[in-house]
């Protein structure tokens, strides 16, 4: 009688900074979807004496408009360079740890 050969699927992960484009896109669909219905919240928040309370309104701002887009694009380089060295930090971390059991 033949083995059956079981099928090995490959496993498909998403690099970070793929992960963040589609976290940033999607954050912006999000924002073009709620200000075009116009949505709004308020909240309350403590004055700086700690006495009263004082309500704000926070509108929901479209990410697509002309500024927002300009800023996005001209911070990248700065934002993405942050990102890379939290991502080296943790992995120098991560290493020692690892460098650490080996060790033992």
């Amino acid at each position: 009688m033949p083995e059956k050969k079981k099928l090995k699927l490959k496993k498909f992960f998403f690099h970070p900074i793929t992960m963040f484009l589609v976290g940033t896109i999607l954050v912006m669909l999000i924002s073009l979807i709620l200000s075009s219905f116009e949505m709004q919240s308020t909240y309350n928040s403590i004055t700086t004496n700690g006495k009263d309370l004082t309500s704000k309104l926070v509108v929901v701002e479209n990410l697509f408009n002309y500024e927002n887009l300009k800023y996005l694009i001209s911070n990248t380089v700065k934002k993405f360079h942050g990102i890379f060295t939290i991502m080296y930090a943790f992995n120098i971390f991560n290493w020692y740890k690892y460098r650490k059991k080996l060790q033992v």
